[in-house]
């Protein structure tokens, strides 16, 4: 089994990382009892609220600006939020997991 895995990252080097990335990150990503940062509740709300508003230009927290982090931050979730199929804390959680694999996948190609 070993010798298949490493045969098989030396010929999908690239895809094999990806493949364990995104199984590694996307494990368990739906719980809210696991450890993540303490803030990102705060940052949830603010999501929510400009999805909620239809506020994409401008953070908002508790109907007031709020301008902590870029608004990139806070669209990231909004095509996940738009399909239903995701609560909030799993289309955030899944929006940076996609945004993390797209990094991984662009400093793969410069290497």
């Amino acid at each position: 089994m070993i010798k298949w895995i490493l045969r098989f990252t030396q010929q999908h080097g690239y895809l094999a990382v990806i493949s364990l990335t995104f199984l590694l990150m996307a494990w368990d990503i739906g719980n809210l009892d696991a450890i993540r940062q303490g803030t990102e509740g705060f940052y949830l709300q603010i999501s929510k609220e400009m999805n909620a508003t239809g506020s994409f230009l401008t953070p908002l927290f508790r109907g007031e600006p709020h301008w902590s982090k870029p608004p990139l931050h806070f669209w990231l979730p909004f095509p996940l939020y738009a399909t239903g199929a995701f609560d909030l804390t799993t289309a955030a959680r899944l929006s940076i997991l996609f945004l993390s694999i797209f990094s991984i996948m662009l400093c793969a190609s410069w290497v």
